[in-house]
């Protein structure tokens, strides 16, 4: 008697595996998760599924995510070589067995690669490979599409949601917040959490800051995450001891439960990426109310654009858009109306539901 494969239940094998410091996986495949057994795994675990023993032929998918720790381990160049080399081929041999590859395309290139050039060559032949290419917004296609070509035909949009629910939300209100912080009440607060990485553009957020603390002397900046490298970038003059005093800077993980006291302390969330392609950062923010600055490519226009929840400033601009996009929000603290956008900021939010993300799954199936 034929064998249906239908009859079994695919699994999904997703890489990497983030999902105990980001919540973002179990976000995305929540839904999906009632039709597909669904876990982290590498390319030679989907590989391995594929040779399991059974009476019906298993459909597997391997949903490919960031591009960086395929070279993760590499020290030389050669090494980096031989790691994309190795990765290809059992991408290529997987799809010759019948399994299926869904790639998010969450970078233009992975943030602070050390072989960007590498990945820029290899990533149109994993896209040739991949029968679903997703993305988060219809306006990153024609974005990537101006560093590596791929086939536009296999092109998906699933939208990034918020994270209500997944954090401790107990109601801060804002003083009670900045007190458990020991923050002043009548201090002026930028927020940038999340771990601290050369392209968040700390450098860029450091001179805003001190262009904009010469009319706010008020002003405070916390940096809230485990830094990379230096505690601080070096900048041009170096900061003075009176601006030293007005930024405070965790260099360390933000336990979960602690999140709500940074986020509500807060008046405005700035995230001013060098590159950038999809923000959950703008998402997370929104969804706690705070008003958001952030760089102005595809996907954060979709989300903000007509909302007033936050302000967007060009992609590549230097200092000067940075600091009028801050005055910008506090000229609206002034006038009374930043409570406005932050209720702005928690409607959108509300909005922005995670989609269901097994259609992705099943046309990858075909």
């Amino acid at each position: 008697m034929e064998q249906h494969e239908h009859d079994v239940r695919p699994s999904v094998y997703f890489w990497p595996g983030y999902s105990r410091s980001n919540p973002y996986t179990d976000l995305l495949y929540s839904a999906a998760r009632s039709t597909y057994d669904i876990g982290a795994g590498t390319i030679r675990d989907a590989l391995s599924a594929l040779s399991a023993p059974g009476p019906k032929r298993p459909r597997v998918i391997f949903h490919l995510h960031w591009l960086n720790e395929i070279t993760a381990n590499a020290k030389t160049r050669d090494a980096a070589e031989q790691s994309f080399a190795d990765f290809l081929n059992d991408l290529a041999l997987f799809r010759e067995r019948g399994g299926r590859v869904v790639w998010t395309i969450h970078n233009t290139l992975s943030h602070d690669g050390r072989f960007r050039d590498l990945e820029l060559e290899m990533s149109p032949i994993i896209t040739a490979r991949s029968d679903v290419l997703h993305f988060h917004a219809r306006s990153s296609v024609p974005e990537v599409l101006q560093v590596f070509p791929f086939p536009v035909e296999r092109a998906v949009i699933s939208a990034h949601g918020n994270y209500a629910g997944v954090y401790r939300d107990n109601g801060l209100s804002q003083n009670d917040a900045r007190a458990a912080l020991g923050i002043d009440p009548g201090d002026d607060v930028i927020l940038s959490i999340g771990f601290v990485r050369p392209y968040k553009g700390t450098e860029l957020l450091l001179e805003a800051f001190r262009t904009v603390m010469r009319d706010r002397p008020r002003l405070r900046l916390i940096v809230a995450g485990r830094v990379h490298g230096g505690v601080l970038p070096d900048i041009v003059p170096p900061l003075t001891r009176s601006e030293m005093e007005r930024i405070t800077v965790t260099n360390s993980f933000v336990e979960p439960e602690r999140l709500q006291y940074y986020l509500r302390a807060a008046d405005i969330g700035i995230y001013p990426y060098r590159s950038i392609l999809t923000s959950g950062s703008l998402l997370l923010a929104l969804t706690f109310g705070l008003p958001a600055i952030l760089p102005g490519v595809g996907m954060v226009r979709e989300v903000l654009d007509g909302y007033d929840a936050g302000i967007t400033f060009p992609h590549g601009a230097g200092t000067g858009p940075v600091s009028s996009a801050i005055a910008a929000l506090f000229a609206r603290k002034d006038e009374g109306t930043l409570g406005q956008m932050s209720e702005n900021a928690r409607k959108r939010a509300a909005q922005l539901v995670w989609p269901d993300f097994t259609p992705i799954l099943d046309k990858a199936l075909g």
